[in-house]
């Protein structure tokens, strides 16, 4: 993975504010720090020179990802964190595991669903749903406090909301030190039986195949254990947050879910159509596809999961077109077999044509409206979404190709 990368990769993942930042000093105590936190601080930080600190809770009261902290003062920390690990999986929630500075705490955290090439678009959940959330399954899980002989201490962020623009919250350490990871393990990430993953490719090819935490999973777990109240409170204030989209609240929720399986199925002509017509759907078929692309795809093909969607997505997956950093197989058919099922049960809609440019593939036919130039209906409209998918259910028939 190249350098770029896998910073985008690191701001997304382990990095709060972007304005300020805390960094250790040698007795074991971290500096606040009111300054800009720069690629070079970044990296140094990587390379072990120096070792930060960062501060997750926003100015505006969000957040992009929750840290639930396992302290290892009773010799239980990664006992602990694996119950919690243990009750997310059961509800499809798969979080990103990582040692404490020291290697024997756990960080167990959730990232939010966001755009990664623009970290600054990532803060789309409420701090405090997010943190109660998170210790709504502490509780869900039976785990002891530190204080009671258990291992887990506290959530990061630490608070919901900040006073005032001169407040920052509490820091926790940034994983991925070199210095603190071949000291004494610590700051490594961990795979999925909790062993240490060593820094190296293998730290970065899990961080891109990391499922992103969408939201309405975490509504469905919320409902299944019966918090919604405690975790949501007030349903329009915090749902304007977590559901950008569509207002949020539980009557759209099930409403959109309700259209998400009304739409689930098409036709075998329509995928057909989509798979001959549609320049995007042409261009995939090389196979070789960056992380980003590649998940776009899923979003795509899982509208025509009913026929055949999810074994095209395997055909693909499996291509190399000379330019995969992973040999032959590029995904896995592991790999590519959970990041489907994921898209299925998470998604709203097909990924736009606009969403598929910020990832690095522009079609020929984007108009600078976002509309697809290629499909025109007879009024002049036409699909912001790939393969021309709202012509179906009726408009399809008033299309037109014009190119």
């Amino acid at each position: 993975m190249e350098r770029e990368q896998k910073l985008l990769h690191f701001k997304y993942f382990f990095v709060g504010r972007n304005d300020i930042y805390a960094i250790r000093q040698p007795r074991g105590d971290y500096r606040f720090r009111r300054q800009p936190l720069t690629d070079e601080l970044l990296i140094g930080h990587m390379q072990g020179r120096h070792l930060l600190g960062s501060y997750p809770l926003q100015l505006n009261g969000t957040t992009r990802w929750v840290a639930a902290d396992f302290d290892n003062k009773n010799g239980n920390a990664f006992e602990h964190a694996q119950v919690l690990v243990d009750t997310l999986r059961k509800f499809d929630i798969e979080p990103l595991c990582n040692t404490s500075q020291s290697g024997k705490g756990v960080h167990v955290r959730l990232i939010f669903s966001g755009s990664r090439r623009d970290v600054a678009m990532g803060h789309d959940v409420q701090a405090s749903v997010a943190r109660r959330f998170m210790l709504a399954m502490v509780e869900y899980s039976e785990i002891p406090k530190l204080s009671d002989g258990g291992a887990f201490d506290r959530v990061f962020p630490t608070q919901d909301v900040l006073l005032d623009e001169r407040s920052v919250g509490n820091q926790i350490a940034m994983p991925l030190n070199k210095f603190a990871a071949d000291d004494r393990g610590g700051t490594v990430l961990l795979d999925r039986e909790f062993n240490k993953i060593p820094l190296g490719e293998a730290t970065w090819e899990k961080l891109e195949l990391y499922d992103l935490i969408n939201t309405g999973t975490i509504f469905d777990a919320v409902q299944s254990i019966g918090r919604y109240s405690s975790v949501y409170g007030n349903a329009d204030e915090h749902g304007r947050v977590i559901y950008d989209t569509d207002a949020g609240n539980e009557t759209i929720y099930v409403k959109n879910t309700e259209r998400r399986k009304k739409n689930s199925s098409y036709a075998l002509a329509d995928f057909a159509f989509v798979l001959e017509n549609c320049n995007f759907m042409k261009g995939v078929r090389r196979g070789g596809l960056p992380y980003a692309i590649w998940v776009d795809l899923a979003s795509i093909l899982a509208v025509f999961d009913d026929v055949g969607g999810r074994q095209k997505f395997h055909d693909i997956s499996s291509l190399d077109s000379g330019t995969s950093d992973r040999g032959k197989n590029r995904y896995s058919a592991a790999d590519t077999d959970a990041k489907y099922s994921n898209i299925l049960t998470n998604y709203r809609s097909p990924v736009t044509c606009e969403h598929i440019a910020g990832d690095g593939w522009v079609c020929p036919h984007l108009g600078g409206d976002g509309i697809c130039k290629k499909f025109r209906l007879s009024d002049g409209r036409g699909p912001r979404t790939p393969a021309t998918v709202h012509f179906f259910r009726g408009d399809r028939d008033r299309a037109q190709v014009v190119g």
